[in-house]
């Protein structure tokens, strides 16, 4: 080597973007200067292996601990992309590594979006925009649609005359299509909507007006595009911040609101939250003066619509069961009469979301997840069918209990729904979104589409129908909701009475509920548009119980063998005894294997806890750490 290129020589510290290492960094070499934040690829078990270089320092500045080192230094592969993330996303991501007990490979790997990874453009230098006088508030905003999307037009105008970008994100794609129109009014050619479903061409296009647009811009995006944040952003909007879809399904877990905020923290943003109605952990945080209210905020959801609750019990006594009862299918052919256009929504698919056995009580579960059954039809044949592992077995079956062949199935889902309505309504136009009827997201919108352009029509489907519902109908209603209730999460009271909130601000003229639990009090908080009563009742009892937002649980999850799933958690569980973890031990989602889990709750005030977190991150990559869970079984 010549002295040139060993004066030229950068030796670079990287961590991979990859599930499935576990090192925090990694030092190679290269001949061409190349600074943090770029992405380069480099060789990791005879595999090249796209990385973010997080240090970059002459090789000359080096030379005593290059000599000492008792290892070989490889050569890093060619440069993936230049200065394509911020210091203050690297920033963020460390500190996330800390909240979220993961190593930082993962982290990346689940905030750097491959799309990005793969695009090929030189260094552009983003502009800096003007920061004087900004002060750093973060605030949140509750009220309907229209109320939080005007101030959010005001808002974006605002931080343009200081010359300042926004970003604004969304869980879903359908949401940022739904939004984009209503924002980008009078500023398109400052708007710029990136999401995963983009092509390559498209991504690129964009990618380049977020770089080198020298004027602010709006960005709107799903949330692993953070990544894109420019120096000039000063405004993080985290839209819909009640929707379970900003949690990642998979390790290492991320919660892209709680990212958003260490982000806006890292490069001296406000974050705002927004929804219809927000989680309580945020209405807890505002009123303890965490965070502050951006406009008054709204606790009753005012209505003029007629309105029900309907007591499917009282039916019963004169009709017996019926899956919708008469009244219900009264209300449907008086709006139908009337040309509205109807939409229900169910809260299972299947025919039936619960079957017991008559002789001795036990409810149909999947054997191999332990997840209740649910019964389904198709081409005229019933099955049970697991949704939680895929697992489908014979309606024929007997109880694999007592043997007994008295199986009784209670309440109705979207399938016996289906039939009933189409009885009663022969001649209807009839339409289905569900994840069994509607495969794909043109299928759904297409449905959603022809069901909106025909009056009279009726539209049945799950909670994902609303997300292709973009504009009001006349009528609207829910049947078979009374099974959520039995699930076993914290949350689900918050989750239920959301969506009851969703459903109904879509009506124009009516809105219904059907259960057999009529003093269920989400029901009528919901239809009462009582958002302040539910949420003194929602927090009073997670307070009683120590749930978030007064602790944050953590859950450690073995899965395989149960000797080996069970030694690993055994093992983690002495290395994590002054945390008093609780342990349990629930069926594997596989055949012949359990799950053996730790839940370890500490107070809200407490985390992140760096000790905790550094052990969490050195336990072996076969145990999940899953902070703040969605659920916990």
């Amino acid at each position: 080597m010549g002295i040139l290129e060993a004066k030229l020589m950068q030796i670079i510290e990287v961590a991979p973007i990859s599930k499935g290492i576990w090192s925090e960094s990694l030092t190679y070499f290269t001949k061409d200067p190349i600074t943090a934040g770029s992405i380069v690829s480099v060789p990791i078990r005879n595999k090249n292996t796209p990385a973010l270089v997080i240090k970059s320092t002459p090789a000359t500045d080096l030379k005593s601990a290059l000599r000492q080192a008792d290892f070989k230094i490889k050569k890093a592969g060619h440069l993936i992309q230049a200065n394509l993330l911020s210091p203050g996303f690297l920033s963020a991501a460390k500190t996330a590594t800390t909240y979220f007990g993961s190593p930082l490979p993962p982290i990346l790997d689940a905030l750097i979006p491959k799309s990005l990874i793969d695009l090929s453009q030189p260094a552009i230098e983003m502009p800096l925009g003007n920061t004087d006088g900004l002060k750093i508030e973060h605030g949140v905003l509750q009220g309907p649609d229209e109320e939080r999307y005007s101030f959010y037009k005001s808002l974006i105008r605002e931080s343009f005359a200081r010359g300042h970008s926004v970003f604004l994100t969304l869980p879903t794609v359908t949401e940022i299509e739904i939004i984009t129109p209503v924002l980008e009014k009078g500023i398109k050619d400052f708007t710029i909507a990136v999401h995963s479903q983009l092509t390559k061409k498209e991504l690129t296009e964009k990618f380049k007006r977020i770089k080198t647009n020298n004027h602010p811009i709006l960005i709107i995006g799903t949330p692993t595009f953070l990544a894109l944040v420019r120096p000039d952003i000063k405004t993080i909007i985290v839209e819909r911040e009640n929707s379970s879809a900003y949690k990642d399904l998979e390790r290492p877990f991320i919660d892209y609101r709680v990212f958003a905020r260490l982000l806006g923290e890292a490069i001296g943003a406000k974050v705002i939250i927004g929804d219809l109605a927000l989680r309580s952990e945020t209405i807890f945080k505002m009123e303890q003066g965490a965070l502050t209210p951006l406009a008054p905020i709204k606790y009753r959801a005012f209505t003029e619509l007629d309105q029900e609750l309907i007591d499917a019990t009282r039916s019963e006594e004169a009709d017996g069961w019926q899956p919708l009862s008469a009244k219900f299918i009264n209300r449907v052919a008086e709006a139908l009469q009337f040309g509205d256009r109807v939409m229900i929504i169910a809260g299972r698919r299947g025919l039936s979301p619960i079957t017991i056995c008559d002789d001795c009580g036990t409810v149909k579960s999947c054997p191999t997840c332990d997840a209740t059954l649910v019964l389904h039809e198709k081409n005229e044949t019933a099955s049970f069918r697991c949704h939680r592992c895929g697992l489908v077995e014979s309606a024929e079956d007997k109880c694999r209990v007592c043997g007994g062949w008295r199986l009784r199935t209670l309440g109705a889902g979207l399938e016996t729904i289906a039939k009933v309505l189409k009885q009663h309504f022969p001649e209807l136009n009839f339409f289905q979104i569900d994840s069994d009827s509607t495969k794909t997201k043109k299928e759904a919108q297409a449905t959603a589409n022809k069901f909106l352009r025909q009056p009279g029509s009726l539209l049945l489907g799950t909670e994902m129908a609303l997300n292709y519902i973009h504009e009001p109908v006349e009528t609207a209603a829910l049947a078979g909701l009374d099974s959520l209730l039995s699930v076993p999460d914290f949350r689900i009271s918050e989750k239920l009475f959301l969506l009851l909130l969703k459903t109904r601000s879509l009506a124009t003229k009516r809105f219904f509920l059907e259960t057999r639990k009529p003093e269920e009090k989400t029901y009528r908080y919901a239809l009462a548009g009582n958002l302040l009563d539910f949420y003194r009742d929602e927090i009073s009892e997670r307070q009683k119980l120590g749930w978030p937002p007064f602790s944050v649980l953590i859950k450690l999850t073995a899965e395989g063998k149960p000797e080996t799933a069970a030694k690993l958690i055994q093992a983690a569980a002495a290395d994590l005894e002054a945390y008093e973890p609780v342990a349990l031990t629930l069926p594997g989602t596989k055949p012949r294997t359990t799950k053996e889990v730790l839940i370890i709750q500490r107070p809200a005030d407490d985390w992140p806890d760096s000790r905790l977190a550094k052990q969490l991150i050195n336990l072996p990559p076969a145990i999940r750490v899953d902070v703040e869970p969605d659920n916990l079984f």
